[in-house]
């Protein structure tokens, strides 16, 4: 550990000085303190006493309030802070007790000393504590406000609960604002088109689409199959002989008419012989025909030939219309299919363009209908709430009686002893700030706290409290011992007073007596006022000095310093009269003041001080400048303690008595 520096030695020192100066001081005043400590207590106890005795609120009720809300949904109950807070309003409680005075209790004094707290042992309980000045009025009290909470809940609870319905009631219809606005807006996309569901319409469109393209492909490869039969058909009618077509009804007649004939012709064979005239005129009749079918096909250009192929040209013919025909159709088909896909696809890319904003709309409306779900949701939970809101909160067991406060409790007692302490402790405090600045020394134990001040002894301030002559010896010479041995090899040395003290005459004719026994010459120069000087005495070897044998004069301008010529003469005196004398003892008879420029003036012509202090009249503050002179200018110090008390020396004048 490292040794401390000379400056926190000095710090510790001038710490333990002040600690034992507050012991001295607190040690002279133990007595008084106790007393003032006892006078308070019994005042504090004393208004405890009678401010609980005639309190307005001596009795104390208590009732529970349990807190058990319904919780359905989001809807939150009210957290215990804001119960607390809402229930210790002072509208609330002046609100109660202006109704208590006014009904239930007229002329009470209810000052309002209720408070609603939270039950740390209970979860979801308030309890309502509430004084008044008797048991009667406590109990009703009580009981009445607890009733006044659930009012006051079930108020605001309801009142917050319809205006949260309110609120979501105006929700609700501005959800239904916002559908409607998108229904029309979907509306008027959606009816130039024709269409119920554009994303089913547009779905179904572009299937159908798919599948007509697919019909209409069939259609066109049915046209184009068409169109080549039509052209073998036209090719093969081609060979055949057109005028056989313009003939077919005359050569059809005939060739029946000869079938016909034939036909008898046949069943007459079978019936008939040749020679028979019947038969001989259908064979003359058919003979006759034939060659008028001759002549015919001859006049006509055509052949046998030609009319066997009136059958397969007429087919040809009928196959011919009936492609016709059926290509006629196909062709229809495929306009009027043409026709229907280019509708479909207009409406498909009308379609294409709305379908983003009305999926937009359609996703709106979604959203909108789950909130519209919800508010019903929160609207049905607030309707529940509502009709059991005053289950929320509840009182089992009405308050029957009351506990009247002891006005010595222990936390009375603690708190009247606690204010004593702290009412003594203030005065303790500044009691101690008094001593120390504006106090005066009251013990011997004062002075030999501070041992750069070379505390010698103790002396009376007058002649009559001593006993007799040799108790006076035996004081001052034990003074006079203690100031040979500090002194030793001094020559100079100035003698005065702090205020409130002073050194006797006799005490320097003792000191003079012991050192005329040592045998050393003595010189006492007294400090005078110039004005108070008869006359000037011219001396042969001094320039300021005047003195004869052992007694010398100091004549000074001033009391409070001494100028510098004076200084300096004084100087050159001391020099001259140290070779004569063996000590030479300056006596300044004022009192030293605060003032320092005396001391400052007379400190480098001394070897040493001899300052008396006074007891219970020397400010401690004197004793301070006095130890600073000493610390800032090194010079040696002694003190004598100026005691005006005479049972101080009552045991060095018993001992002088026994002797």
């Amino acid at each position: 550990m490292e040794e401390m520096t000379e400056q926190e030695l000095e710090q510790l020192k001038r710490l333990e000085l002040i600690r034992k100066q507050l012991q001295i001081i607190l040690k002279s005043h133990i007595v008084l303190l106790f007393v003032v400590f006892l006078l308070l207590l019994g005042g504090i106890l004393t208004v405890i006493y009678l401010r609980v005795s005639h309190s307005s609120n001596r009795y104390v009720a208590r009732i529970s309030l349990h807190y058990y809300p319904k919780q359905p949904g989001k809807i939150r109950p009210y957290e215990e802070n804001f119960m607390l807070q809402m229930f210790n309003r002072p509208a609330l409680r002046t609100q109660f007790f202006e109704a208590v005075r006014n009904k239930e209790f007229d002329g009470v004094d209810a000052t309002g000393a209720v408070m609603v707290t939270v039950e740390k042992k209970k979860n979801s309980s308030f309890a309502v504590v509430l004084h008044a000045h008797t048991e009667q009025e406590a109990v009703a009290f009580t009981n009445g406000y607890a009733k006044l909470c659930l009012q006051e809940y079930a108020e605001k609870r309801t009142e917050d609960l319809q205006k949260w319905e309110d609120v979501l009631k105006g929700k609700k219809q501005d959800v239904f604002r916002q559908i409607k606005i998108i229904n029309d807006e979907k509306e008027k996309l959606t009816s130039p088109l024709n269409v119920v569901s554009p994303e089913d319409d547009y779905d179904r469109l572009r299937v159908g689409l798919s599948e007509r393209q697919e019909a209409l492909s069939k259609l066109k490869f049915a046209l184009m199959n068409l169109q080549n039969r039509q052209k073998r058909l036209l090719g093969s009618l081609k060979e055949i002989n057109p005028v056989l077509l313009e003939h077919k009804q005359e050569i059809r007649e005939q060739n029946e008419e000869l079938k016909k004939l034939r036909k008898e012709i046949a069943i007459a064979q079978e019936l008939y012989t040749e020679e028979n005239p019947k038969l001989m005129s259908l064979l003359s009749r058919e003979k006759i025909l034939r060659t008028r079918f001759q002549e015919f096909l001859k006049e006509s250009g055509l052949t046998e030939k030609d009319t066997q192929m009136l059958d397969s040209a007429e087919e040809l013919r009928n196959e011919l219309k009936s492609v016709q025909s059926e290509r006629e159709s196909k062709e229809e088909e495929i306009r009027v299919l043409e026709g229907e896909m280019e509708m479909e696809r207009k409406t498909i890319e009308a379609l294409t363009r709305i379908l983003p904003r009305y999926r937009e709309l359609v996703q709106q409306t979604v959203s909108l209908r789950d909130s519209l779900q919800k508010l019903d949701e929160s609207l049905a939970d607030i309707n529940y709430l509502l009709v059991l809101v005053k289950d929320d909160l509840f009182v089992t067991e009405q308050a029957v009686s009351a506990v009247g406060q002891k006005p010595f409790r222990k936390k009375n007692l603690a708190i009247a002893v606690f204010a004593a302490a702290a009412i003594t402790g203030f005065i303790v405090v500044i009691l101690v700030l008094l001593e120390l600045f504006v106090g005066q020394v009251t013990s011997e134990q004062e002075m030999t706290l501070r041992p750069e001040l070379n505390y010698l002894g103790k002396l009376p301030v007058s002649v009559k409290m001593f006993r007799s002559d040799a108790a006076r010896d035996l004081i001052f010479n034990a003074v006079c011992l203690h100031l040979q041995n500090t002194l030793k090899e001094k020559h100079v040395v100035l003698a005065g007073a702090l205020p409130g003290a002073k050194l006797l005459q006799d005490f320097f004719s003792a000191v003079e007596w012991n050192y005329a026994m040592s045998g050393k010459r003595l010189l006492f120069v007294d400090i005078m006022l110039a004005d108070n000087v008869e006359e000037d005495l011219p001396m042969p070897d001094t320039g300021i000095v005047m003195y004869s044998g052992n007694r010398g004069i100091l004549p000074i301008a001033s009391k409070k310093y001494i100028a510098p010529t004076e200084q300096e003469l004084l100087r050159q005196d001391l020099v001259t009269l140290q070779k004569k004398y063996d000590l030479i003892i300056i006596r300044h008879f004022f009192a030293f003041r605060h003032d320092r420029l005396f001391l400052d003036r007379f400190i480098p012509l001394c070897d040493s001080l001899l300052i008396a202090v006074g007891l219970m009249k020397t400010p401690r503050k004197s004793l301070r400048t006095l130890a600073e002179i000493q610390r800032s200018t090194g010079i040696d110090i002694m003190t004598v303690l100026s005691d005006g008390i005479a049972s101080h020396f009552k045991k060095i004048m018993d001992m002088e008595s026994e002797s």
